[in-house]
């Protein structure tokens, strides 16, 4: 969940999300997703293939190749599982980073806000304050 920018009367607070090229890691995202559909697909059609096949049908010398197939079938769909999980922790990430980020923002924007509002209200003290 975003945390909301700070608009004060005076500051308004700067926008975390311009960090980072959200738009392109979204699309990015997006191709992640599509390429675990793809490989959802792919998982599906050696399903129906193996179960059409007997074990005459995929096997040599005797030798059966059933449980290979169901082994590809299951890396297939693992590898799937993995991208989208990368696709969604890939966003939940940059969204962490954001919102760390504003509430610096907010906060210093909070401050000068504050700055402003004395400011506006005795004049500015700038004149009478001393670095020593």
């Amino acid at each position: 969940m975003a945390i909301e920018i700070y608009r004060g009367e005076y500051v308004t607070a700067e926008d975390a999300s311009k960090l980072i090229d959200t738009n392109n890691l979204k699309k990015q995202c997006d191709l992640l997703n599509e390429a675990a559909q793809q490989l959802d697909t792919i998982a599906r059609k050696v399903q129906e293939l193996r179960s059409i096949c007997n074990k005459n049908a995929i096997s040599v010398n005797e030798y059966s190749m059933e449980k290979e197939i169901d082994s590809y079938k299951k890396q297939i769909t693992n590898l799937s599982s993995y991208l989208r999980k990368l696709s969604a922790n890939l966003i939940n990430a940059a969204q962490k980073v954001i919102n760390r980020n504003q509430v610096i923002f907010n906060e210093k924007a909070k401050e000068e806000n504050r700055i402003k509002a004395i400011q506006a209200q005795y004049g500015n003290l700038d004149e009478y304050t001393t670095v020593w």
